[in-house]
């Protein structure tokens, strides 16, 4: 996340650089205020007190599909949570796979 925040900031910043750390900082205060009516308990609000302004919050997306000849394969994902574009390429980003031999023992569903 360090790499795609130095790089690409508008990426993980719903659209705005570095340069606009104010606007970014109501706007992740705003979230938090909103989400904490929907998950008043997560870590976030007791880890990060006093700091809320400076925690982004990231999502994971973990998929199975089909890989190289139609073999189960596992996909990682992780991006932002705000988000300015719908594109699927500005906000997923791949973390890790797995081919199905390797977990398919591990499997409860």
């Amino acid at each position: 996340a360090a790499e795609v925040l130095d790089k690409y900031p508008q990426l993980m910043l719903s659209g705005h650089g570095l340069e606009q750390v104010h606007h970014i900082e109501q706007e992740l205060c705003t979230f938090w205020e909103r989400f904490k009516f929907e998950s008043p308990n997560h870590a976030v609000y007791r880890d990060h007190i006093g700091r809320l302004s400076r925690c982004l919050p990231c999502r994971l997306h973990v998929d199975e599909g089909t890989g190289f000849r139609r073999h189960a394969i596992l996909q990682v994902s992780w991006g932002p949570v705000l988000k300015n574009m719908q594109a699927s390429w500005s906000h997923c980003f791949f973390f890790t796979c797995m081919l199905a031999q390797d977990y398919k023992g591990y499997s409860r569903g």
